[in-house]
Order: structure tokens, then C-alpha cells, then sequence
């Protein structure tokens, strides 16, 4: 793992940050949560037959360990897309809270106090963020494409907020490595 990847324990809720993105985030570990089963501890996907109350439980967890309004976490699935969806204030808690509008892999906003959430089974999560526009964002970047591609060429909602693509600060999730031996 990168040395600017640092882990943070709460309690039983163990996470990682990286210390060149600075807004709060959290790339989440399984462990500290509550749900059960094949699924057990910290679940935040509803697609894996685990009993939605414990779902939300978890993300509960994960907002009171970072300080984050419950109430606005908006979410993206993994859908193989490079399409980017804007979160606004109409838009925000789609996924959570009620039914998503948006079949995309990237969703981005500048809205403040507006916790993004990304759930991508076995593929790497990149958070992003803008200090000119303070705009964060959070897309897939599946293991047939590097996240620059993902998020870089394809990331244009984030982009359109950028003025200084220069400063942009990128985390990529701790992930398995590939490379490819041809």
C-alpha cells in the first residue's frame, strides 16, 4: 500500500485516508459494521441480499465516525459506464434515501456537506477533488481501465467545475495490482 495511504481506527470501524486529499473521506474496510451472514460487518451495497436496515445502519457508522450528514450521503453503483452525473440539491440522497435517477459510474458536486458514496464490489473507487471549484467527486475505475481514463479523460462534470485542472487532488482505493506479463 502507498505510504500517503494512512488506516484509521473507530472503535470497530477501521477505514483508510489518504493524506494528499484534503477533504474528508474514507476508504472503508469491511470490518465495524453491523450486518451479518455472507455479508457480515461493514456492507454498503443493497445488491448483496443483506437486509437494507443494516445497510443503512453501516453508512449511519460511517457518518458519525467522519462528521457527515446522514441525511445527504448520495450514492453511485457500478454500472460500466463513463458517464458522469451532477449531484444537486435535488438530486441529493439518491441511492440511499430513495430510488437513483442516474445509471452512472462517476457522480460529482460542489454542494457542501454532501457526502458522495461509491460501491464497486472488486473494481477501485478514485476520489476527486477541485480546490478552485470545491468540487468532489467519486467514480469506478474498473480493472480494465485505469482510473485516469475513468475519471481523468471521462470525468467531465468535475472537469466543467475545474479552473486549474493542475490542482486536482486524486485517491485511488488500495487495490490488488495487475500487470499484464505480455
Amino acid at each position: 500500500m502507498h505510504t500517503t495511504m494512512k488506516p484509521v481506527q473507530k472503535g470497530d470501524f477501521r477505514y483508510y485516508i489518504c493524506d494528499r486529499l484534503p477533504v474528508r473521506h474514507a476508504f472503508t474496510t469491511k470490518t465495524g459494521g453491523v450486518s451479518t451472514g455472507a455479508c457480515e460487518s461493514m456492507n454498503l451495497g443493497f445488491s448483496r441480499g443483506d437486509n437494507p436496515e443494516n445497510v443503512r445502519e453501516n453508512y449511519r457508522i460511517l457518518c458519525d465516525a467522519l462528521g457527515m450528514d446522514f441525511n445527504r450521503v448520495t450514492r453511485t453503483e457500478q454500472v460500466h459506464r463513463d458517464e458522469v452525473s451532477i449531484v444537486t440539491e435535488d438530486t441529493v440522497g439518491m441511492g440511499l434515501h430513495r430510488p437513483m435517477a442516474w445509471e452512472s459510474d462517476a457522480i460529482v458536486t460542489n454542494l457542501p456537506d454532501t457526502p458522495l458514496a461509491g460501491f464497486y464490489a472488486d473494481c477501485v473507487v478514485t476520489m476527486l477533488f477541485d480546490p478552485s471549484s470545491r468540487s468532489i467527486g467519486v467514480c469506478h475505475s474498473g480493472w480494465r481501465r485505469y482510473p485516469a481514463q475513468n475519471c481523468g479523460n471521462d470525468g467531465a462534470g468535475l472537469r466543467r467545475k475545474a479552473r486549474n485542472h493542475d490542482r486536482r487532488h486524486r485517491a485511488v482505493h488500495p487495490s490488488v495490482l495487475f500487470r499484464d506479463r505480455r
